[in-house]
């Protein structure tokens, strides 16, 4: 009986699991110097082919499970149908494979500094400065962003509604009763979001569209390459898009504001991640000298009386 190729069974799965194959030739397996996993027969993969496959991969522990997720799903069902013993995912920890720099999570903080935020939205115009201008002034994942619907925000009591996100162009509902969440339309979010009304507002649904085409982002990696381009305009030191969400919670938990406050706004159930993530900015402070920019960018916008600066309610 001939085995079917690794590639062979995945195109046979649910779209959902079909992202695994799309994400393996993203990456660019030459590099490694492996043909693995696109080539690789199902009766040939071992433990071995797999760790030195991973070995070979830059990506962050989060990054890797997301891939090795539907990938365990392919093998298990190889197994089901005697394609194999057994999954050699089992016999894998990642923790020893995986490169310490590879190790180190997207989601430490490295927040930004106000002047740092003013350079990179100086550097954008049109619908991008808007994109992140939110993003910076709302805490949104990236995935909660590109989603956002115009009718889940309500400009008569400044809120903004999460109901979904998108991921690997796939949309989804909030993982947890919290992510599901209406969160305060803070004073940056609140100019960008209605600067954002002439471009996208009658057209669709949605907030923030690709520019290139005028659709809805498929994903977030075009994204990440515009925001690398920015940076470099900038002069302002590589950090990933993740950190403009760290940049919100740690700027506000600097300045005072309730850590239970700042966990609600991002979609936490408590001060948990907050504190672990952010936690340092607390006894830190806020700098004194930029604490004007910062209170006129994260001022809190209340439906009687306009802008109050900092307002935990």
């Amino acid at each position: 009986m001939r085995i079917p190729a690794l590639n062979l069974i995945l195109s046979k799965h649910s779209p959902g699991r079909w992202f695994i194959l799309k994400i393996i030739k993203e990456m660019d397996v030459s590099r490694t110097s492996l043909t693995f996993p696109i080539e690789t027969l199902m009766l040939e993969i071992s433990p071995g082919d797999l760790r030195n496959w991973l070995a070979g991969l830059r990506l962050t522990t989060k990054r890797v499970r997301n891939i090795l997720t539907p990938l365990r799903n392919v093998l298990d069902d190889a197994v089901a149908d005697e394609l194999l013993e057994f999954n050699p995912l089992d016999r894998i920890k990642l923790v020893k494979v995986l490169a310490r720099e590879s190790r180190k999570s997207e989601y430490d903080a490295d927040p930004f500094s106000i002047d740092e935020i003013l350079a990179i939205l100086n550097t954008c115009d049109g619908p991008e400065r808007n994109f992140w201008k939110c993003a910076f002034g709302s805490g949104l994942r990236t995935s909660e962003m590109i989603a956002l619907d115009w009718a889940h925000l309500d400009f008569v009591h400044f809120r903004i509604g999460v109901r979904k996100a998108q991921v690997e162009g796939v949309i989804k509902e909030p993982k947890t009763q919290a992510g599901e969440r209406d969160i305060n339309m803070l004073h940056a979010a609140y100019e960008a979001l209605n600067a954002q009304k002439q471009y996208t507002f009658l057209p669709g649904t949605r907030v923030f569209l690709d520019p290139r085409y005028d659709l809805p982002w498929a994903g977030d990696r075009p994204l990440y390459f515009r925001w690398g381009r920015i940076l470099r305009r900038a002069g302002v030191r590589y950090r990933n898009p993740y950190q403009t969400r760290h940049t919100f919670a740690s700027t506000l938990l600097a300045c005072g504001v309730p850590a239970l406050y700042v966990a609600k706004q991002m979609g936490h159930r408590d001060t948990e991640m907050v504190n672990r993530h952010n936690g340092r900015w607390i006894e830190q402070g806020c700098d004194p000298e930029a604490r004007a920019k910062i209170v006129a960018f994260f001022a809190h916008v209340s439906p009687k009386i306009g802008f109050v600066g900092f307002k935990a309610a």
